[in-house]
């Protein structure tokens, strides 16, 4: 494997370092240097982009290496003619040093600037750049993730998430509207590529201060995508199926999507079918969807320890098997102006099978347990959820948005377990199998009204805010237990059959008043507040006897919530942006358990919590911030009422009616800049936070090693530290982008065993290393590595203490035949090392693909699809608890071959919604 990595990385070196660049300098027709004129080499035949450069700050540029042939040279600048001319690469071909070049001023009396026949590859006005879709080479059948990952300045993860000018990318609008709730993945894979006319990146204000026109200097890194105008009336899709072969199955993959778009209403229908663990959206769409995310603060399942529980508990998406489902409508609707509607609708369905094996070392003093789990877990999902978001401009002094989202999901979840505990030298501490189902109803509705006023006096404004929150679960469980106890000659079983109603309730409101004190200097005086009941109603019977255990059967309520006003200072400079605040809140509290008739009075607790912002442009393409923050946690309802559970005789959950919440501060600054010129990037960041009166947990392990947690508040603080920092750079002379991550992280957290205090230390370093070619019409080869050293240490359990590396390596090679034929393999080897366990793991997995256009046109293709191709793909993962460390492996997609089949379609609607009225967001470049 080492020395197929090798030879990626020798052979990527050779393509990626033969070529000729060019250089000059750009100047106006009175020799001032333009700064960030766009230079391009476009091929003479479609126009597509060969080489891309940017002038400095003195008028320089140099072009990235193009091979043998004919390209037209191009420089671009806003207010100026295009300068076009005819270069040749190759033995007597045009010297590299281009010389000096004179623009001439556009002509023309429009404020935006009008280019009639020219292609301009990239156009840059202040923080925006936007992308001429056009003049990038893609194949037929590639999506908006495959254009971007041609587009200079963006990178796109394996996983999806995008990267601009060295910042996260948060929004992915098309023609300036959301879609499917902006989820950046979902747009970009399942829009076509060539529906695209441009690509904008901006750093996007929030709608309240695009509204009110008061900057409260947050901004998020976006990309709107244009779409063609032949896109904007009819329809254009894409289906997808496909079947192959696999040892254990027969694996499939369906896939569909179709966009239907006038001038004023755009729908989308979107589909897909599978069992290749392809999720088509994020798996956070997934997990949302499928009611793996609550709406209640306290999630959609009240749980003691998730590992003694029985929630409907998907894997993440790399563990176990999945047949998954899901089709969603998007619809927005823009009558006028004035109007904005948008409404989704999804239904998901996920059947996840997940096998695990765990190895275990615990320590009991100076007793050593060793342990071994095994489990097979079966998880079924069916869930519809909705979100429906309407913005009404009264007038231009009035804004109302309502916002509703909902989800009702049906599940079902089992679960076979056998556990055994050996202590060393001794025996068999314990010997456990279990059997767990349970049948799960969730429903979850909220409802939020905003409202904003803004009055004659310019920056005077008032806003109403209010949100209504309620999540009710049913859940029906079964829980077949049977333990051994070998050293004490014990038996013990239940069967016991379990019905829990959990509700959530919160209402919260604030108004917010804002005054101009002078010019781009306000104050905002604002109050707020919560109401929150929270309800577990469990019913719990033995089986074998039929009758009702009321000990185990409890009837929790928690009434809960918060007042509280706050008064900020702001100032909205272009360069500077501050915002000091300081809140007042005061939190209440208070619980019963019905039937064992135990109450928790109500209790509150004041706080001051103050809070600061400061937002530093430097440049256009340069920001600094820093961010102090505090806040509060309260405990929750079962840390409070003990919530008497006998499935695992070993372990005991005891509540605490004492506790009170935790006080959290936490600091992050960041710094980052874009270098336009020649492409580089770096961007760093630096969070920490300390945590007083801290919740955290006191374990007490007796004589018979039965392990019994009850939460706690530490006088000792909990502290963590997170650090990175990201740089990108390109060695033009050769062609070769480099990327380079470094990071870091520290967490300390106490907790008691056997009475003691025992502070956990857990520290972490990394980094990554990764080159990729800069010219990739053709080829494109990316290679790298990721290292990360964890270590973790007990201030009372030193055996405890552990030391594990992970490194991984990866190499991708894309060849473009020709138009219709194209070849991708790519292999990633995972390797963890810890001294704690006997072996490395070491994970490779290697995949290969092939793709041929059926018609030169790219509506109809083939693909070969080889996944894991040594059949070695699994879960690894290693870490520590309070006094053991684990090791879990876990099964994962094997190997696997299939043939799809795609077809794109397209109504093509002559003149395609020319003339209407643009009622998206849309950035306009202008001189």
């Amino acid at each position: 494997m080492k020395k197929l990595f090798l030879t990626l990385f020798a052979t990527s070196l050779g393509l990626i370092s033969s070529g000729q660049t060019f250089t000059g300098t750009v100047t106006d027709t009175t020799g001032d240097p333009l700064i960030m004129a766009g230079i391009a080499l476009l091929n003479p035949d479609d126009s597509t982009m060969a080489s891309f450069g940017i002038t400095n700050d003195v008028g320089y540029f140099e072009t990235t290496p193009v091979g043998d042939g004919e390209y037209i040279f191009q420089v671009s600048f806003l207010g100026f003619q295009t300068y076009n001319r005819d270069v040749t690469v190759g033995e007597g071909g045009t010297a590299s040093n281009l010389g000096n070049i004179q623009m001439a001023p556009e002509m023309n009396s429009l404020s935006e600037v009008v280019i009639n026949g020219q292609r301009i590859p990239v156009l840059i006005n202040k923080d925006t750049v936007e992308y001429d879709a056009s003049s990038f080479r893609v194949r037929a059948d590639d999506n908006v993730e495959d254009l971007l990952k041609r587009l200079p300045g963006i990178e796109v993860d394996r996983d999806g998430s995008i990267t601009a000018q060295g910042q996260d990318v948060e929004q992915v609008l098309v023609d300036g509207k959301e879609f499917f709730g902006g989820d950046p993945t979902i747009a970009t894979r399942n829009i076509p590529a060539d529906a695209v006319k441009s690509v904008q990146v901006y750093d996007r204000q929030t709608d309240d201060a695009m509204y009110t026109g008061v900057d409260d200097g947050e901004r998020s890194k976006t990309i709107n995508l244009e779409l063609k105008e032949d896109r904007k009336k009819g329809y254009f899709g894409y289906a997808e199926g496909g079947a192959g072969y696999a040892d254990d199955r027969i694996p499939f993959t369906g896939k569909t999507g179709v966009h239907s778009f006038t001038n004023t209403t755009r729908v989308s229908v979107l589909g897909n079918f599978n069992n290749v663990n392809d999720y088509g959206f994020s798996f956070g769409d997934y997990r949302d969807m499928s009611g793996g995310g609550g709406m209640g603060r306290g999630g959609y399942m009240i749980t003691v320890d998730g590992s003694e529980s029985i929630p409907l508990n998907f894997a993440g998406p790399d563990d176990g098997l999945f047949l998954s489902g899901a089709t969603g409508v998007n619809l927005n609707w823009d009558p006028n102006r004035n109007h904005r509607f948008n409404a989704s609708y999804f239904f998901t369905h996920l059947d996840n099978f997940t096998t695990t094996t765990e190895n275990s070392r615990e320590f009991a003093g100076d007793t050593e347990i060793t342990g071994f789990r095994e489990s097979e877990d079966n998880s079924i999902s069916n869930s519809h959820s909705f979100s429906i978001n309407h913005r009404s401009d009264l007038d231009s002094m009035n804004r109302v948005e309502v916002k509703a989202s909902g989800r009702y999901q049906v599940g079902f979840s089992g679960s076979t377990i056998y556990e055994q505990r050996t202590i060393d030298g001794i025996g068999t501490l314990q010997e456990s199998n279990r059997q767990t189902n349970s049948e799960d109803v969730n429903t979850a509705a909220n409802l939020g009204v905003n409202y904003i006023h803004k009055f004659n006096n310019e920056g005077r404004i008032l806003a109403l805010r209010t949100s209504a929150v309620f999540e009710n679960v049913e859940s029906d469980g079964t829980w077949e237990n049977y333990n051994q106890f070998p050293l004490d000659n014990e038996v013990d079983s239940l069967f016991q059959q379990r019905n829990d109603l959990t509700s959530n309730t919160r209402y919260n409101g604030s108004v917010e008043y804002t005054e101009p004190l002078a010019k781009k200097h306000f104050l905002t005086v604002s109050g707020n507040f919560s109401v929150a009941d929270e309800q577990l109603d469990r019913t719990t019977f033995d089986v074998y006897s039929g009758g009702f255990q009321d000990i185990y059967s409890p009837n929790f309520f928690l009434s809960e919530g918060y007042q509280g006003g706050e008064v900020a200072y702001k100032y909205t400079g272009d360069v500077h942006n501050v915002s000091v605040s300081l809140r007042g809140t005061n939190y209440y509290q208070s619980a019963i358990e019905e039937r064992f008739e135990t109450t928790i009075p109500q209790r509150s607790f004041f706080y001051l919590l103050p809070g600061i912002d400061y937002n530093w442009s430097i440049s256009n393409f340069s920001r600094a911030s820093f961010n102090y923050n505090s806040s509060v946690q309260m405990p929750e309802l079962t840390q409070l009422l003990t919530l008497e559970d006998i499935t695992n005789p070993l372990v005991t959950f005891i509540g605490n009616p004492d506790l009170e919440p935790q006080f959290r501060q936490s600091v992050w600054m960041n710094y980052g800049f874009w270098n336009s010129f020649d492409g580089s990037g770096f961007f760093a960041y630096l969070s920490g936070g300390r945590t007083d009166n801290v919740i955290s947990t006191d374990q007490t392990i007796d004589s018979q090693y039965v392990r019994i947690f009850r939460p706690e508040n530490f006088s000792e603080p909990a502290y963590n530290f997170n650090s990175a920092v990201n740089y990108r750079f390109s060695i033009s002379k050769i062609g070769i982008d480099i990327r380079t991550q470094a990071n870091g992280s520290y967490r300390t957290t106490p907790s008691k065993i056997n009475g003691e205090v025992n502070m956990q230390d857990n520290s972490s370093v990394g980094g990554e290393l990764s080159f990729r070619n800069s010219n990739r019409e053709v080829i494109e080869v990316n290679i790298g590595g990721r290292l990360n050293y964890n270590w973790s240490t007990y201030s009372l359990q030193t055996q405890l203490n552990q030391e594990y590396l992970s490194h991984s390596y990866f190499a991708n090679f894309e060849y473009s035949v020709n138009e219709q034929l194209e070849f991708e393999t790519g292999v990633d080897i995972q390797t963890y090392t810890n001294a704690q366990f006997a072996e490395d793991q070491v994970v490779p997995v290697w995949n290969a693909n092939i793709s041929y256009n059926l018609v030169k046109d790219g509506t109809a293709q083939l693909q070969l699809t080889v996944f894991d191709i040594l059949n070695q793909n699994r879960g690894v993962s290693r870490f520590g608890n309070l006094n053991s460390i684990v090791e879990r492996n876990t099964n994962s997609l094997g190997r696997y071959a299939m043939v799809t089949f795609l077809y794109k379609f397209n109504s093509g609607s002559a003149g395609g919604g020319g003339g209407g009225e643009r009622l998206g967001e849309r950035v306009t470049i202008t001189r």
